[in-house]
C-alpha cells in the first residue's frame, strides 16, 4: 500500500519430478524491486538481485521476474454539513450536526470510482436505507465526494468502500487502473445524533447551555457546537439543540 514498507519479497520454484519438492534445493536467491514507501500507486518489477540455487539433477535456467503492486491508500474520510467538514478517522464520539449531506474520501493517488463504489448502511435494526444522489471526483486533489439526497438523522452507520477492481465486478470499485486497486474493502463506522454537542449520546439541557457558552463574545469556535454548519456558534445552534432535548442514540 502507498506509504507503507514493502512486504517481504518471495519466490517459488516449480518443475520438480519423481516426487521431489523444493526441499531438495540448496542455496537461495535475493530479490529486489524499484518500489519504496514513497512510490506512487502502480505496478513495479521484482527481479533477482543474486542467485545461488543448487540441486542435484536440476538446474534453474528460467528466472521469471515478478510484480509488486502498490495500492492507493485512503488518507481521510470526512463528512460535510452546511459549509463545514470534519474527519471521521479516529473519531470517538457521535456527530451532533443537523445537515450532514456528503461524504468525502481523500486518496493518496489518482483513482477511478463511481457512485456505486461506496455504501452507507444503518447498523440499527430496522434502520433507514441510504443511497447517494450524486458523485464527483477531483483528480488534482484525489478527493471523491458522494452526496446524499437528504441529511442524515439519528443513526449508527457504517460506510464501506469497495476495494475490488471495477473491471472484475461490473463497474464498482476503486482503482488507478484495472490492475491497481485498494486491494481490500475499507470500512468505517460512525454515529449521528443532531444536537448532542457534548457527545454523551443524549441531547440534554447541558448541550444547550454549552452552545450558549460557545456563542459568548470572544469564545473559541467549536465545530461540535456549530450544529447547522454555518461557520459560527450562534443562537440558531442553541435553538436546534433545544428542539431535540431528550433525543438519544438507540
Amino acid at each position: 500500500m502507498q506509504g507503507g514498507a514493502n512486504p517481504p519479497l518471495t519466490y517459488t520454484i516449480s518443475g520438480f519430478v519423481n516426487g521431489d519438492t523444493q526441499a531438495v534445493v540448496g542455496g537461495g536467491a535475493t530479490l529486489s524491486t524499484t518500489a519504496s514507501a514513497s512510490s506512487p500507486a502502480g505496478a513495479y518489477p521484482v527481479t533477482f538481485a543474486s542467485v545461488s540455487l543448487t540441486a542435484v539433477n536440476y538446474d534453474f535456467p528460467n528466472l521469471v521476474p515478478g510484480t509488486l503492486t502498490v495500492s492507493p491508500r485512503v488518507l481521510d474520510v470526512r463528512v460535510r454539513w452546511g459549509s463545514q467538514s470534519m474527519s471521521l478517522v479516529n473519531l470517538t464520539r457521535d456527530l451532533p450536526f443537523l445537515n450532514i449531506n456528503a461524504i468525502d474520501i481523500l486518496f493518496s493517488d489518482d483513482v477511478v470510482a463511481d457512485q456505486t463504489s461506496l455504501a452507507l448502511k444503518s447498523t440499527v435494526p430496522n434502520g433507514p436505507t441510504y443511497s447517494f444522489s450524486g458523485y464527483s471526483y477531483n483528480p488534482g486533489s484525489h478527493d471523491a465526494t458522494w452526496t446524499l439526497p437528504s441529511p442524515i438523522g439519528v443513526d449508527r452507520l457504517m460506510i464501506l468502500l469497495n476495494g475490488t477492481p471495477m473491471s472484475a465486478n461490473g463497474g464498482t470499485g476503486v482503482h488507478a487502473n484495472p490492475n491497481i486497486y485498494l486491494g481490500s474493502d475499507y470500512p468505517l463506522g460512525f454515529a449521528v445524533l443532531p444536537g448532542d454537542s457534548d457527545g454523551d449520546g443524549v441531547v440534554t439541557i447541558a448541550d444547550a447551555v454549552g452552545i450558549l457558552g460557545q456563542s459568548a463574545p470572544n469564545a473559541t469556535y467549536s465545530p461540535f457546537a456549530d450544529i447547522d454548519g454555518n461557520g459560527v456558534n450562534d443562537l440558531s445552534d442553541y435553538v436546534a439543540v433545544r428542539r431535540r432535548i431528550n433525543t438519544r442514540l438507540s
